[in-house]
Formats: structure tokens, sequence, C-alpha cells
């Protein structure tokens, strides 16, 4: 009976049990996507992307189309693998397609060498381990014991996070002889970065992350141990997993797959996901939810079907609702239905609390309800309401059959009254407005309708004084109500009546309001040189700084200076003309020039006249001895 307006369902992790549930899941989409990008890293010829397709292939329970040509490509990388990362890629993806006429041999030897050798990295004995492990030949107790002190030894040297991640790998194919590994498990946990409080990765990204986690996962399997991952660290790390679904490159593909798979079939931590499907609102036409209760790959959770309970539904901390179960879809075993309109709920936002075996999750849904226009009443009067106006009524969803008419002397007043179709109570929508459109330009404007104490809409318009509103623009209008709200399910548009608006005669341009008119033009003024002094001044102050000048001429002239012993030579000619010009070159700057031209004069002077300026040194200090 009741529903929701276009909001979208927001589904969150609910905590009666541990926080054990996700809003999605890896779909079909995905699905489709993660096939197409498999198909083409197959196809390029590069083992490490083979490798990848291929397992990528297998996690989905894919055969991929060209295998026969496929094989072929592999049968020349084995020949060309040297390194033991190649020897990985090309062991296992022989294996894993199955290629008959491929000899491995040598290939499987060089793997076995690694363990014997001094040099050999943990990355080395990844990939020598589980490529054996891929080709079908575990290792025998003897090499699990001595791997075991092996491994034990690389990582006193170097336990960085890929070699941890490698080693929890290493370490779950060696039986009990790898429990020594169990002690790093907690310290590589720690190193997870949290995001926002919802989400754990490792520095590294989904590489990192996926290589971590199924190392853990398998390790706790192979020593048939509790999981050394905790149900909220689960929920964490595979809702970064989850936000990752848009990788595009075949190793991310596979590792995320892997990642999922492995967390998935971890029945202890596994999350579930509880998710709705199609649209959160609820009315009378739509009286049922969808759900979708699954694990992380989008299969169906190993529980009764009639384990998937609505334990409550709140509304505003009041409950409504109170452990109905949900029916199972036919079709499809991981969808769920709910029909709410059974306990005929008033509309609102529900908070639903969902159990489906030992998970639990939450889903906000929104009950719609629906409307009906009361009463509505038009009149047009005089604006000093001298006069009574007179008063029409319209129908839902009729048009007033005559026209209405106003000039700037009169008003428009509209009320109307809306109520619940369900009890017939006056209600409060979000929007309630009038629009006025005209009918030859389609200029429009929008009226806001405001509630009185009687929870009637009223719109009042003075046409005089919203003359400038209209641009004086005299015409036909249609006049439109228009409802909604986020809780309706029939918000509506109602063409109520056209009106012929007369407005006064538009004013002059000397008029209207300075607002409305172009501003003068804005010129910038510099501010005006100070006054300069009178010339004589100017001459007396010029006068004063030449007198030194004068003085050292009159000196000069009353001691006799001998310039006889001047040297005529070039050095000496050179420096003193250089230092001349430079002293005019700073007049030269007074007057006009600017700062950079007079520094790039001046380093070339400089330069000439330091060189003369020394030469001359030289040959005065020359003659003295």
């Amino acid at each position: 009976m009741y529903a929701s307006f276009g909001l979208v369902a927001a589904v969150f992790i609910c905590g009666t049990y541990a926080a054990n549930s996700v809003s999605s899941h890896f779909g079909s989409a995905e699905r489709q996507k993660f096939k197409n990008v498999f198909s083409e890293a197959i196809s390029t010829g590069d083992a490490a992307h083979m490798y990848y397709a291929i397992e990528g292939y297998r996690l989905l329970n894919e055969i991929p189309k060209s295998t026969q040509e496929s094989c072929k490509v592999l049968g020349t990388l084995v020949t060309k693998a040297t390194t033991p990362e190649m020897l990985f890629y090309v062991v296992s993806a022989v294996k894993h397609l199955s290629c008959t006429n491929i000899a491995t041999a040598s290939a499987v030897k060089s793997l076995q060498e690694i363990f014997s050798s001094e040099t050999a990295t943990v990355t080395d004995l990844y990939h020598a381990v589980i490529g054996l492990k891929n080709h079908g030949q575990p290792l025998n107790e003897a090499n699990k014991s001595k791997l075991a002190k092996q491994l034990q030894t690389l990582l006193k040297k170097e336990d960085t996070l890929l070699n941890l991640a490698q080693a929890f790998h290493i370490a779950s194919e060696l039986g009990m002889n790898g429990e020594f590994i169990t002690e790093r498990i907690e310290d590589a946990l720690a190193q997870a970065d949290e995001v926002d409080g919802k989400m754990l990765q490792f520095e590294g990204g989904l590489s990192m992350t996926s290589m971590i986690l199924t190392g853990i996962i398998r390790l706790s399997k192979s020593l048939r141990k509790s999981s050394y991952l905790t149900p909220d660290q689960s929920v964490k790390f595979s809702t970064y997993l989850l936000s990752r679904r848009s990788v595009q490159t075949a190793k991310g593909c596979a590792l995320l797959l892997d990642a999922l798979s492995s967390i998935s079939n971890d029945k202890e931590i596994s999350p579930a996901v509880i998710t709705l499907v199609g649209s959160p609102q609820i009315s009378s036409e739509n009286p049922q939810i969808s759900l979708r209760v699954c694990n992380l790959l989008g299969q169906p959770l190993d529980i009764p079907s009639d384990s998937v309970i609505a334990q409550s539904g709140t509304r505003q901390g009041q409950v409504v609702l109170s452990k109905q179960k949900l029916i199972p879809a036919q079709t499809d075993k991981t969808l769920y239905k709910l029909d709410l309109m059974k306990i005929k709920p008033e509309k609102g936002v529900y908070k639903l609390a969902l159990s489906a075996g030992q998970h639990t999750g939450n889903v906000v849904v929104k009950v719609l309800g629906r409307i009906s226009v009361k009463t509505l009443e038009v009149s047009i009067g005089d604006a000093d309401q001298a006069a009574p106006a007179k008063k029409q009524t319209v129908a839902y969803p009729k048009k007033l059959s005559t026209t209405l008419e106003a000039d700037s002397l009169q008003r428009v007043l509209l009320k109307v009254l809306l109520t619940d179709e369900a009890d017939g109570k006056p209600v409060t929508v979000h929007q309630c407005f009038i629009k006025l459109s005209n009918a030859n330009n389609k200029h429009e404007i929008i009226f806001v309708a405001e509630q009185d104490n009687t929870q009637t809409y009223k719109f009042e318009m003075d046409v005089g004084s919203k003359s400038i509103d209209f641009n004086h623009k005299s015409g036909l209008y249609h006049m439109e109500l228009i409802v909604g709200d986020a809780l309706l399910s029939n918000s509506f548009k109602w063409h109520i009546a056209d009106i012929k608006l007369k407005f006064g005669q538009e004013p002059a341009i000397s008029e209207l309001s300075s607002s409305r008119l172009p501003k003068p033009e804005i010129r910038h003024k510099f501010r005006e040189p100070d006054r300069r002094p009178s010339r004589l001044v100017s001459d007396l102050f010029t006068g004063l700084c030449l007198t030194p000048l004068f003085i050292l001429f009159i000196l000069w002239a009353k001691l006799k200076i001998n310039v006889s012993n001047f040297p005529l030579s070039l050095s000496a000619l050179g420096f003193h003309s250089g230092f001349g010009t430079i002293l005019g070159l700073f007049v030269v700057f007074w007057l006009k020039l600017n700062m950079f031209d007079t520094l790039r004069y001046l380093s070339v002077l400089s330069l000439v006249t330091f060189i003369c300026g020394h030469r001359l040194l030289k040959s005065i200090a020359q003659q003295k001895k």
C-alpha cells in the first residue's frame, strides 16, 4: 500500500553475530569480463600471461577454446625456459592444459635442482615447489624436512612481505614440517592497511593481498587447524577484493579469483552476501522485495532454505516485523522474496535485520505511499482585497474549462489540500510547486506553495508586484501543480488551468532599477607624478653635486700634478679609458638605461678594464725593479 520515491537502498553489516556479511559478490557480468581477459591473454604467446589465463579458466571451471594452439606455443616455450619463474609458468600451464605431446622432463629436472642450489631464494623455492605440485610431483618427507630448514634460514636473512607470502605457500606443502611459519602469520597480518574501517589490504595491492590470504588459508588446511583469519578480517579483506573487480590484467583476474575461491571454500570464515536485488521500493503495486543470499562467488550457501529469516523490521526504532521467513525462488537458489505489505506498514524507511544460518546482514527498504487531491480552489481577486474573490473548484486530474484572467491590479490565489489515500488525513510533502509557463515562448517561472496551519498548501501571487519576474510579458500562461516526495509512489504534475496575465506598461529605461542598467565603464588611472621643483632649485642642486669635481681639478692645479710619467702603452690607455667609460655608463644608467641593459654593458667593460689594469700594474712593477 505504501512505498518510496526514488532512493537507492543501502546495505550494510549487522552486528547480532560476528560481522560476516558483505554487500556485493562476483557475478555473471564479472565472469564474462574475466573470460574475455583470459581469452586475449592466452593468445599473446607470453608464458606468464598464458599461465594466468589458463589458471583463471581453471578457477572458473572453463576450458579454453584454443587448447591445441596454446599447447603448440607452450611446446616452443619449454625449450626456451631457463629461469625458475619461466619454468614454473610453462610446467604449470602444460599440466593444466593436459598437453600430451610436450616433453617437460628437462624443465621438471631444472625445478628439482633448485632445492640443492646454494643461491636459491625464497622466490626460487616457491616456483619450484608450486611448479612441481602443479605438475603432479609432490615433495617426499626427506625433501620436506630439508626444505623447512632451508626456508627458515632464508627468512632470517630477509623476511619481506613477498617472502612471507611465498613462504606460506611453500609451508602449506610441507605438512607438519611447515608449522614453524605459523608464528609469522600474526606479524604478516599486522602489516595490512585498513581503509575507512571497511577494507583491509597489503602494500603491493591485489597481488600481494591475494598471495598472503591464499597462503594463510592453505596453510591452515594443511595443518588441519582453525583459520588464522578472524571473521571480521575476512569481511574486510573480501570487501577489498570485491572492490577490485574492475582489474584488467590476466594476472590480476586470476589472483582475485583464487583469493575469492579460497575464502569462499573456508566455511569457518567465509562471509555471506546478503543484498537487495532490484528496486528497494515497496508499494501496493510492488509488494515484494527480492534478496540474494550467496557466497562471494555468487554460489548458494550450504544452509537450509528455511533458515533465511527476517529477524526484525524497524522504523524509527519501532519494531513492526519479527521472525518472518523469506520465500526461496524456484528458479534461483540464491534468491529469496519477502512480502512486507502483508503487515500493512506505514510509509517510511525500514531497516530489516536478516539472518541466513549463522550469517547476518541488514538491508534498508522504503515503503511508498499514495496521496490524493481532496480539494483545489483557485480564485482571482483585487490586490487590495476590497471585494471578495470568486472561487472555482477543480477536480483532479481535470483542467478548468474556462480561461482565467488577471491584470496588474489583481491577485491569484490557489489552495490545495493533499490527503493520504489510506486514512484520508492531510499530509506534508517534500515538494509542492506552482509552475506558470508562457504558451508562446515557453518561458516559465516556478513558485513554492507553502502549507498553512490547516495543512492546506497555499499559493498567492500579486500580479503587479511579480511583473518583473515575468519580464512584463503579458499573455496566456499554463498553470501546473507539481507534487513530489521521496515516499510517494504517485508523484504527479497536473495542468490545472490556463490564465491570461496582463501586466502594466513596461517602465522606461530611466525608471528601471539601477541594478538592471549597464554600469559605467571602469577606467584605471595611475597616480599622477609629484610636482617637480623649479629650474633654479634643480640647477643649484646639480652645481652642488659637481662642486667636488671642481675642487679636485683646482687642487691638482695647485699641487702641480706631474703627468709626464704616464705610460703611453695600450694597457694604460685601455685601463683609464675603460674606467672612464664605466663612470660614463653609470651616468647614462641614471638618465635612461634600465638595470639589465646596464649590467650587460658593464660585464663587457669590466672584463676589458680588468685585463688592461692587470697588465698596466705588471709593467709598472717591472719598471721599478
